[in-house]
């Protein structure tokens, strides 16, 4: 800050009653961003990351246009929305993305704050550099449930009940923790459409959490309709 007077006269030789102090703040770097809502491994589908910047940022200077999101297929997924969460935090709305892997998402550099300062983020004062963006890597894993086997009788009668055995599969790389149905179609071919008939579903709580690799069966008596 800067404090003027007392000892300061006009032509008549009136002095100051009292100095005058002003503040102020020099700000040469711009925003960076400290980190995000997501760990370096994920073991959950998302739709959103939030983000954290050092410094306020400049309304309107963050939006889609600055997110890009590299997904573990080779293509780029983009934000949808940007919206305030507090003075520091900003969540970026995305497609829902559910496939495990690598991803790779970059910030910047164009977002400022509210001095006009571009995003700083290796502190080098000069801001809004390729070398400012912003590089977050994590990786994705995920459960994946699948079909083994079936073990239908050689034959049924339509009206009556018949035993089916069928064995389920994790072979994700990821507790499948939330609860599930298994659903029994009765179809006249290997293809599931809109033909074949939903003889049951389910409930598989009983067997949550399934871990990677554990395999479960599960029987039943279902009437045979047609």
């Amino acid at each position: 800050g800067v404090t003027i007077g007392p000892d300061i006269a006009d032509e008549f030789g009136n002095t100051m009653s009292a100095p005058q102090a002003f503040h102020f703040r020099i700000n040469r770097f711009g925003p960076c961003i400290t980190g995000t809502s997501l760990p370096p491994r994920l073991f959950a589908a998302f739709d959103h990351i939030d983000v954290i910047f050092d410094e306020a940022i400049a309304a309107g200077s963050f939006g889609p246009a600055d997110i890009s999101l590299g997904v573990p297929d080779g293509t780029t997924a983009t934000g949808t929305s940007v919206t305030r969460l507090d003075d520091l935090t900003y969540r970026i709305a995305l497609p829902l993305q559910v496939q495990p892997g690598d991803y790779e998402l970059l910030l910047g550099p164009r977002i400022g704050d509210a001095d006009g300062n571009a995003m700083d983020q290796n502190r080098n004062g000069i801001g809004g550099e390729a070398e400012d963006i912003y590089i977050f890597r994590f990786e994705l894993f995920l459960c994946d449930l699948a079909f083994v086997s079936a073990d239908p009788p050689a034959y049924a009668i339509a009206g009556q009940s018949a035993p089916i055995t069928w064995t389920v599969t994790n072979q994700g790389d990821a507790v499948a923790g939330r609860t599930w149905s298994d659903a029994v179609y009765l179809s006249t071919d290997e293809v599931l459409d809109a033909a074949d008939v939903l003889l049951s579903t389910r409930d598989c709580s009983a067997v949550s959490p399934l871990a990677v690799g554990v395999t479960y069966s599960r029987n039943a008596a279902l009437s045979i309709t047609l």
